[in-house]
């Protein structure tokens, strides 16, 4: 006799045990491998085998019930086959640690999700923040982008041809100082009327700043030392205007600096050969015979004593800021309340409606992306035409009375939107 199969050992589970009758004999019915025991006659292994087959029937009708029943129970439409498909058991809310292999399915899910969204947060920021960084890693790199104006009104005098020399030299990198100043233009006098067209171009953002020879500088110097006239003053040969509104941080980090130290530079190195041109010039002793004549060494000497600025510093400038910075609030309005902006108008605090229930006692806020969430209330309903409709303007009305409710809130803080 053959092992019993799988299926052959599940029917013998499921089905009650059949116990078959004892015959009462002193002889067994079956040898030790199963078989009928033969006898002389050969009549007791005929009703054995007849009662063997009996039996066997019997029991293959008592199982094929048994499954069927079973198999109703459990919605198994093919109760027929005999091995029935294993289900999971149901996962239990907080019972499961992390690393049970119950939850395994789950935690591959998991693991997927997250390990994606570092990933694209990754590179998000390996695009974006570079570019911000690079801004202000290298801003000293940038500064000869940066046009400013040079004007000489000092027609024919020594000085506006001075610097007009000196300034193409440093846009043009021929001197030491590298990249630590901006691109000068020279600017015809005769296109402009005088220092308040030069100022009003700095202020209307034409050119970031502006240094202007005024009219008649080398020969008032002249005037002032022939004369002694102690009024003399050496700031007024030279004007360096600058817009500092425009940007605070350019102004006062690159712009004042650079072009501050090259013009004392350039006017101490021009002072003291101009100072020593005139000693070279003067004639022993005698007298002044004429207003254009060259006073004597005694008169030299008086005029010096009465208007010492005239050989000590004969040249200086005056810092003219056109549009002074003096609302710091704006740094707070136009620098990181540009992120306010952002944050504002992608983020909005909403109430969140359970999907359970409309009742409102289960509204709960949460912050995220309102218009998003609320479309999926609408959207599948609509045409595809009314969808993206909904899409473009729904957002500009939301945009509208936020931009001017942000608007609203400088005004009690004095930000001056009309400052000249």
């Amino acid at each position: 006799m053959e092992a019993p199969n799988a299926a052959q050992a599940v029917q013998v589970t499921i089905s009650s045990t059949f116990v078959p009758p004892t015959i009462s004999s002193p002889a067994p019915l079956y040898d030790a491998s199963g078989h009928p025991q033969a006898d002389t006659n050969g009549a007791r292994a005929s009703i054995t085998e007849s009662h063997r087959e009996s039996v066997h029937f019997r029991d293959s009708i008592t199982i094929a019930d048994r499954l069927s029943r079973i198999g109703s129970r459990l919605g198994d439409k093919e109760a027929s086959s005999p091995v029935q498909a294993i289900k999971p058991a149901p996962l239990k809310k907080f019972q499961h640690q992390f690393w049970d292999p119950e939850v395994l399915a789950l935690r591959r899910i998991y693991g997927k999700i997250m390990i994606r969204i570092v990933v694209l947060l990754v590179l998000f920021m390996w695009v974006t923040i570079p570019v911000y960084f690079g801004s202000l890693a290298s801003q000293a790199n940038h500064v000869p982008q940066m046009h400013g104006w040079l004007v000489n009104f000092d027609e024919g005098g020594e000085l506006g041809r001075h610097l007009e020399e000196t300034f193409t030299a440093i846009s043009l990198g021929q001197t030491n100082i590298g990249k630590a100043h901006l691109r000068w233009d020279l600017k015809n006098r005769t296109d402009l009327n005088g220092i308040e067209d030069v100022a009003y171009a700095v202020e209307e953002d034409h050119a970031w700043a502006a240094i202007v020879v005024n009219f008649n500088a080398t020969n008032n110097l002249i005037e002032a030392r022939a004369t002694g006239d102690a009024s003399y003053n050496a700031s007024s040969a030279i004007t360096f205007l600058y817009n500092q509104a425009r940007n605070e941080v350019a102004a006062n980090n690159y712009i004042v600096p650079y072009t501050v130290t090259q013009l004392q530079e350039s006017l101490a190195r021009f002072s003291q050969n101009f100072t020593a041109e005139y000693m070279r010039t003067l004639q022993g002793t005698g007298s002044l015979n004429s207003t254009n004549a060259r006073p004597g060494l005694d008169q030299v000497i008086q005029f010096a004593s009465q208007a010492p600025q005239t050989l000590s510093q004969p040249f200086w400038f005056t810092l003219d800021n056109v549009r002074p910075y003096t609302a710091p609030v704006a740094g707070a309005v136009l620098l990181i309340g540009s992120i306010y902006i952002c944050i504002f108008s992608y983020v909005w605090l909403f109430p969140r409606i359970s999907a359970a229930s409309a009742n409102p006692s289960t509204t709960r806020f949460i912050v995220t992306l309102t218009n998003a969430a609320a479309r999926e209330i609408i959207g599948p309903f609509l045409t595809t035409k009314s969808y993206i409709i909904m899409r473009i303007v729904v957002p500009l009305c939301a945009y509208l009375p936020l931009s001017f409710s942000y608007a609203m809130i400088s005004l009690p803080f004095h930000l001056p939107f009309g400052a000249k």
